[in-house]
Order: C-alpha cells, then sequence, then structure tokens
C-alpha cells in the first residue's frame, strides 16, 4: 500500500476518533452496544459505523489480502440467510476477508467480506455474496463510486427504505449484481453473482436492504 494511501487512513482514523470525542459518552454507548435493539441506519448508527470501521482498517492496513480476523460485518452463515432469503441458493464456497483498494479519487479502501466470486459456482446455480463497507474520501461523490462499481450512467436515487441513496444494476464485465447504500460518507455495497432472471436487480436491492442495518451495527461494535 502507497504511503499517501496509509497517511490517508491515519488521518481518517484521527478525525473520527476525535468526533468520537466530543459526542457525550451515553450517545456513543447507545449505538455501539444496541445489540438488543433492532438495528438501524440512522445517523447516529451511521457515525459509529464510521469510528468501527476505521478502527478495523487501521488494524489490518498492514496485510490487507491477508486479515485473520472475522469478517466486522457479516458472518458466513448470516450472509447465506440472507441470500436465501431472497429466493437464491446460498453459495457453499468458504469465505474470507480482506481490504481492497479502489481507485475512485485519491484513493479508497473498502472492507470486504464473502466469497470470491472469480471462482466456480458451488454447488451449481449457486449465488455468491460479497458485502462492502466503503468511506468516501471527500474527493469525490457517490455518484462517482457508484458508477466505478456499477457502470456507466447508473441512476442515484433515494433509498426508499434505508434513507440515504442508493444505485446499483445487473452488469455483464464483471458479471455480477451490484446494488450500493450510501449515508454521510459511509456506503455499504453487496455484490451477487449467480443465475440472471428478471428478478435479479430487484433481489440485490432487496438483500442490501436487509443487511445494511446490520453492518452498521456490526461495525460500531469493533474495538
Amino acid at each position: 500500500m502507497s504511503g499517501r494511501l496509509a497517511v490517508a487512513v491515519r488521518r481518517l482514523a484521527a478525525g473520527l476518533v476525535a468526533v468520537a470525542a466530543v459526542s457525550s459518552a451515553g450517545q456513543v454507548a447507545a449505538v455501539v452496544v444496541a445489540g438488543s435493539r433492532a438495528p438501524t441506519t440512522s445517523g447516529d448508527a451511521v457515525r459509529a459505523a464510521k469510528l468501527g470501521w476505521t478502527r478495523f482498517v487501521a488494524g489490518n492496513v498492514v496485510a490487507p489480502t491477508a486479515v485473520s480476523e472475522p469478517c466486522p460485518m457479516l458472518s458466513a452463515e448470516a450472509a447465506s440467510a440472507a441470500v436465501a432469503d431472497v429466493g437464491a441458493v446460498p453459495s457453499a464456497l468458504p469465505s474470507g476477508v480482506w481490504l481492497d483498494r479502489r481507485s475512485v479519487g485519491a484513493g479508497i479502501i473498502s472492507i470486504a467480506c464473502g466469497v470470491d466470486l472469480a471462482d466456480a459456482s458451488e454447488p451449481a446455480g449457486s449465488t455468491g455474496l460479497v458485502v462492502e463497507a466503503t468511506i468516501l474520501d471527500g474527493q469525490v461523490g457517490f455518484a462517482a463510486y457508484a458508477e466505478h462499481i456499477a457502470g456507466r450512467d447508473v441512476e442515484v436515487a433515494a433509498a426508499p427504505v434505508l434513507g440515504g441513496e442508493q444505485a446499483g444494476r445487473c452488469r455483464n464485465d464483471p458479471t455480477m449484481c451490484v446494488a450500493s447504500w450510501h449515508s454521510d460518507g459511509l456506503v455499504v455495497t453487496v455484490k451477487l453473482d449467480g443465475p440472471r432472471s428478471e428478478a435479479s436487480e430487484s433481489q440485490a436491492f432487496q438483500l442490501l436492504e436487509a443487511v445494511a442495518p446490520t453492518v452498521l451495527t456490526n461495525l460500531a461494535a469493533v474495538s
């Protein structure tokens, strides 16, 4: 990883820690320990998730492709259940965790969890899932990020269920269906690779709406 990107990560971490420090202790704790509540995509939940995201990235930036920690966003079991809930057959491929650099703006990092979508499906006809979380670096907005992952002319629209904004589509190069949600600089993305139907794009958005609140709650718990 370049020195410039590492410096950017450290600056981001410092900034978010400062935000948490000036917040009241009750406000922060209410989000981080909210395991007994239904997950939420509120502003407080997003801010707490961004802090946890920064902690995880800072702790694993030295070996971004060899992360040994469990996924900080969604367990493999929860991911499989989410795929099944939208009517697809979950992949049985092993799930991994890695940091992925994106050539958007000055260069941003995603935490990614899931199967290797380049591998052949197992069993045949199953659907692989990758979940990503990204913090935009301020150099570009969500529209540019959405175009990067979903292709040119992708439509950005208000997210009716989650709040914020969303974008996505099924694309052929690479072959996958992508749906992303953005709020206050935090982006959660799901990527599905499996059999295509007229319902594939709506399945991606349905899955995004199902997992995004849990991703935020779990990221907020990273210490």
